[in-house]
């Protein structure tokens, strides 16, 4: 391997690969949890017709859904940089 950093090694795109697969499956965790919570807001706000309440749980659910989606963006960087870092995309780090 003459060439170190311009041969792109077959782990390497095994890696991109499975960080595209768990982006994408991040997305969808994501899509999920904001279709229950508006799915669970829109039930709450049939049962209880209290605006203050509404509102509330409206906000909850914005504000779990905006947690979430910042703790998934957090592992994924940590997988990211795990993977470089350590040389596990290939030998193309490490050499």
């Amino acid at each position: 391997r003459k060439g170190r950093g311009h041969y792109i090694d077959r782990s390497v795109c095994l890696c991109l690969s499975s960080v595209i697969l768990i982006v994408l499956s991040i997305c969808l965790v994501i899509l999920i949890v904001l279709s229950v919570c508006v799915c669970l807001s829109s039930i709450i706000l049939m049962v209880l017709s209290i605006c203050p309440s509404v509102y509330l749980v409206l906000y909850l659910s914005i504000y779990l859904s905006i947690c979430l989606s910042i703790c998934l963006s957090v592992c994924l960087s940590v997988y990211i940089f795990l993977c470089v870092e350590r040389g596990r995309c290939g030998q193309v780090v490490s050499l």
